[in-house]
Parts: C-alpha cells; structure tokens; sequence
C-alpha cells in the first residue's frame, strides 16, 4: 500500500473541481548522500497513483560531478525547483534555503515536506 491511500485528504482551492483530492509531497535535497537517499523513495512513488510529487533541490551541490552525474546515474527526476543555493558558511546556506523554499511552499501549498 502506498503512503497516504485510502485516506480522505483535504481539498485544496489549486486543484481542479472533480479531480479526487491526493497527497501533496514536497521532497528537498541538496547534497550527495540525500540524492542516494532520494532515489529509491522517487522510484516507489512513481507506482503510487494520488501522490503529486514535487523535488526541490537546495542546489548546495552545484557542480556537474556533485549534482547532475548523480541525478542521471540513480534517474532522478530532474528537480521541479533549483534554489541556487551555492557555497558558504552553514548559516548562509541554511538561511537561504529558509528564505528560498518558503515562496515553493506558498506556492505549491504541500500536503506534507519530507527533507533527506
């Protein structure tokens, strides 16, 4: 069974009138070690049917070789978002996805946020 199914979900104003109301996940990574976690738990949602699934990627690891070869070689989805992220101290970076993710989540107004 998947996460989330036979539940009874809110509706949300976003979603078109009479389409059954699913599970809305956003999923963040950023960093070598949450794109090999991530890969599987994409694979096992592509099977599950009311799941709307979004990836966000902090884009902490922007080189080719620490991000896109990653990508490609465990076939992740390419991300729905980048937030541009880069380089610098750990407070920098974490104020800056802050300040980043915050307009995806008003956006895409997420059931749930799961971060790898």
């Amino acid at each position: 069974m998947c996460l989330g199914s036979g539940r009874p979900r809110r509706p949300h104003a976003d979603r078109p009138e009479g389409k059954a109301p699913g599970l809305k996940i956003i999923n963040v990574v950023g960093a070598r070690p949450n794109f090999m976690k991530i890969a599987p738990i994409m694979a096992a949602y592509a099977h599950c049917d009311g799941i709307e699934v979004l990836l966000v990627h902090t884009g902490q690891h922007y080189d080719e070789r620490m991000s896109d070869l990653f990508f490609r070689q465990l076939a992740i989805p390419e991300p729905d978002a980048n937030l541009g992220i880069g380089s610098g101290t750990h407070a920098e970076q974490t104020a800056g996805i802050m300040k980043a993710f915050e307009p995806v989540v008003a956006e895409h107004r997420p059931d749930a946020a799961r971060a790898n």
